[in-house]
């Protein structure tokens, strides 16, 4: 009796897939939003870019998790378990109101989103925040 050994290797067809496509946030002034952007089979380069409606360009902000042309005091890119990079803006301003857009590339394909960051009014914390510290700072009449 023969026995023979079959060996099936499994190759990536079809390029990238979405694994979790980054969606529209709103969200208020002084606050933070976060975009997720994932895609597989396998880890690939995530690029975030800043669109600019204006003068239709872009501004690459994250290569990975590697800033370029960026204030990483407020913004930051973590990779994601499994793959990808969150892309995280903190005490947003007014400027952050913009369309962000995550390009990633695996095996010779490449996935590209945009999406919307919409800056909302001052949230009430940092509204009743403001308040309480003007009223610290003047002193009461005499």
């Amino acid at each position: 009796m023969q026995w023979w050994v079959v060996v099936v290797v499994v190759v990536a067809c079809c390029g990238a897939q979405w694994v979790e496509r980054p969606e529209d946030v709103s969200q208020r002034l002084g606050l933070s939003a976060t975009f997720n952007c994932s895609a597989g089979p396998g880890y690939g380069a995530v690029a975030w870019l800043k669109m600019d409606d204006v003068t239709s360009t872009a501004t690459l902000l994250f290569y990975n998790t590697v800033p370029w042309s960026v204030d990483t005091t407020r913004i930051s890119a973590v990779a994601m378990p499994g793959g990808g990079t969150s892309l995280t803006l903190t005490s947003l301003e007014r400027s952050d109101d913009a369309r962000y857009k995550c390009t990633i590339n695996i095996n010779n394909s490449s996935l590209s989103h945009t999406v919307r960051l919409t800056i909302l009014g001052m949230s009430a914390r940092l509204l009743l925040f403001l308040f309480c510290l003007l009223g610290m700072s003047t002193s009461p009449p005499k």
